[in-house]
């Protein structure tokens, strides 16, 4: 007699503990992507809105050497700008960086389930 086990694989979701920043304005398009995205990943992330405030351009500037937005900040390492970041999702090192799967995870990303069959007994 075969017994069919199948086991779901759990991923601890660490992305209350991730600090996001985005140094974005109001007008930019590439800034309402990146919003977009993050919103769906379920993300909270702190918007710095450099069209209301001078100094948090500077500050911007000063963190990253780059003048364009957005500029993205998660957990106070630079990732970058909009091309960046969609780099990073398609490679599935985003949800890596927002601790929404593990390395393991992402390097598997490739399979159609995340489920594995285990056959026991004969």
């Amino acid at each position: 007699m075969r017994t069919l086990l199948v086991i779901k694989k759990r991923t601890l979701n660490l992305s209350k503990f991730v600090n996001v920043e985005l140094y974005c304005n109001a007008s930019c398009q590439f800034c309402k992507l990146t919003r977009a995205l993050f919103q769906e990943k379920g993300i909270n992330f702190t918007e710095h809105r450099i069209d209301q405030n001078k100094d948090l351009k500077d500050a911007m500037i000063k963190r990253c050497n780059k003048n364009s937005i957005p500029q993205i900040f998660i957990n106070n390492t630079h990732i970058g700008g909009f091309d960046d970041l969609v780099q990073l999702n398609e490679s599935k090192q985003l949800d890596v960086l927002l601790g929404l799967t593990t390395n393991n995870d992402a390097s598997q990303s490739n399979e159609s389930s995340r489920r594995k069959t285990i056959v026991v007994g004969e």
